[in-house]
């Protein structure tokens, strides 16, 4: 049996992040039958190569949440209350376990075949969590494969500028020059491989555009007419866009439902699985979101959609939007929510660009998991 490495952002507690980690692997192991990928975990004392800006930098936010948690202590609690935390904790490690193989116990063996670097944000070295950003095993450092490579892996809202801020500029290009192949999913990202390396990488769809999910989802979801609230906690919060979204709702007659994190002004918040939420989406009559695997989704599914676009996620959500030509289902200050979401929308042109995109995903993997 061959074994793949995967470094992902496989235990963070995101519908996206299992949905793209699980999507790579299932089209790596098809390409190459009789496979298994292995999810390698981030070393847990990686702390020592955390510069002295980080360090600044991350100290001052967990000053500011922590007084912004003294702050909200009683709605936090009621959130964890209401939205079942618990419960979504125990789905989500179920599913690491069930699908992913991942459990408990920490696995940093390194030592495969070939060792695949991706997807999402694993190269946003400069994310004021420290502990996950800052390490290098995410650049390949310390990786004992024959061949490393990335698949749309993301920079995020890191920028070259803020890679010399940090003093990481050249640890990083010296990581990236032993990579076999390098793909990205986004322009900020090829703009600083090239940059820093002199190499025009390859550019991917998310996985989770790739795979079809065909096995894994439920045929018709039963729920009556609704949309779906795909955020971060409560980041959709100015008064006129709730009170535009609930008109909407009356107007369509839908239910709001939150499938991700907990919602206060939705009609239901469900705790499910990352399957479901993709059932979900895929079912409902509009989704209004402001989340990268909100619109990937949405997109996916030809859904009548609209996304807030928020600084942290600007690169790689706006990337996503331009590539399929969707940049009108942006909400701005210009335009309003019920104009936006039934734009017209060309999805034959849309569904083209997927289909091409899938046959590029899957030839960039079979040229570099294949080679001997």
């Amino acid at each position: 049996m061959v074994k793949i490495g995967i470094i992902s952002m496989q235990r963070v507690m995101n519908h996206g992040s299992f949905l793209q980690a699980y999507a790579l692997k299932k089209m790596v192991e098809s390409i190459i039958p009789g496979s298994k990928c292995i999810f390698i975990d981030l070393p847990q004392n990686d702390n020592e190569k955390i510069t002295n800006e980080m360090k600044k930098t991350f100290l001052d936010t967990i000053r500011f949440f922590y007084h912004k948690f003294r702050k909200h202590t009683e709605i936090y609690n009621e959130y964890c209350l209401r939205w079942n935390y618990q419960k979504f904790k125990k789905i989500y490690k179920d599913c690491l376990r069930e699908y992913l193989g991942i459990t408990d116990s920490l696995n940093y063996n390194t030592d495969y075949k070939v060792v695949i670097i991706g997807s999402d944000e694993v190269f946003n070295c400069t994310q004021e969590d420290a502990s996950w950003g800052a390490s290098m095993l995410l650049f390949g450092d310390g990786v004992d494969a024959k061949r490393i490579i990335s698949y749309a892996a993301s920079f995020g809202y890191t920028t070259e500028e803020r890679i010399v801020q940090f003093d990481l500029y050249e640890k990083i290009k010296k990581n990236l020059n032993n990579f076999s192949a390098i793909s990205v999913r986004d322009n900020n990202s090829e703009y600083i491989i090239q940059s820093m390396t002199g190499i025009k990488p390859r550019k991917n769809l998310d996985p989770v555009f790739i795979y079809d999910f065909q096995k894994e989802l439920k045929v018709k979801n039963k729920k009556k007419k609704y949309m779906v609230i795909y955020q971060y906690q409560n980041r959709i919060d100015e008064k006129n866009i709730k009170d535009e979204i609930r008109s909407i709702a009356k107007r369509t007659k839908c239910k709001i439902i939150s499938v991700f994190e907990y919602c206060d002004w939705a009609d239901e918040n469900i705790v499910c699985t990352p399957f479901e939420a993709m059932e979900y989406i895929r079912d409902s009559e509009y989704v209004i979101t402001d989340t990268f695997h909100g619109c990937v989704m949405s997109i996916k599914y030809n859904k009548k959609f609209v996304t807030f676009c928020r600084e942290s996620n600007y690169n790689k959500l706006m990337d996503v939007l331009q590539t399929f030509h969707l940049e009108k289902q942006l909400i701005t200050k210009n335009n309003v929510i019920w104009d936006t979401i039934n734009n017209k929308i060309d999805w034959i042109q849309v569904n083209k660009i997927i289909v091409k995109e899938r046959k590029d995903a899957i030839t960039y993997l079979a040229e570099n998991l294949l080679e001997e």
